[in-house]
């Protein structure tokens, strides 16, 4: 029996069926329900302490195409956790205001060298974890503080005001330069009159 020959695909659908493969592939690729992370945020005020003791807060899910998406999002929820990041040079603490771009200054994902991951690394991470839960560590003042003796000498120079008025209160001009050191990073909720008086806890909360 003679074998019909079997029909060729025209270029034309070829280029059609490519086009739909790519495009279903950037799709999947961009959709923001690609990776999910669930995170068990800890607060903790020196690198040292240890999770148990630190503050636990509520799992939580977030979904992105990319882990990139996924940092932004526990930056914006969790970033306001972070009370300022020191820094110290030269043997002097300092205080600076923490940003995305160094979170891991200020932030830790509980796994082994999290920090020599590229962003695919990071995604394909994201794959394999699937469904579990990561601990999420924030620093109350950064990674640098490593024990209780850091957070003390830091407090000291950074932050415990270091003069105060007849009545014992903290004098006015101090208390500006504390505030001023930390006002940027709470700039969208900042809240403070003009008088020292109208400083309420929002404003440098547990100092």
């Amino acid at each position: 029996m003679q074998a019909h020959p079997t029909p060729s695909t025209s270029p034309v659908v070829q280029a059609q069926s490519a086009q739909r493969t790519d495009t279903e592939a950037l799709a999947a690729a961009t959709d923001p329900r690609r990776h999910q992370l669930i995170v068990r945020p800890i607060v903790k005020t020196t690198f040292s302490q240890r999770e148990q003791s630190g503050k636990q807060l509520d799992d939580v899910a977030l979904n992105g195409s990319t882990f990139k998406d996924i940092l932004k999002k526990i930056w914006e929820r969790f970033s306001p956790r972070v009370k300022g990041q020191a820094v110290k040079r030269d043997g002097a603490w300092a205080v600076e205001v923490p940003t995305i771009e160094a979170w891991s200054k200020v932030m830790q994902i509980d796994i082994l060298f999290y920090y020599t991951k590229t962003n695919l690394a990071w995604d394909r991470w994201l794959t394999s974890t699937q469904g579990e839960t990561v601990l999420l560590l924030v620093y109350e003042f950064g990674v640098a503080i490593g024990k209780d003796s850091d957070l003390k000498e830091f407090k000291n120079a950074c932050i415990t005001p270091t003069s105060t008025d007849r009545s014992g209160a903290t004098a006015e001009l101090c208390l500006q330069d504390v505030v001023s050191r930390l006002q940027a990073h709470w700039e969208s909720t900042f809240q403070c009159s003009a008088a020292v008086g109208g400083c309420g806890e929002t404003t440098l909360p547990g100092i």
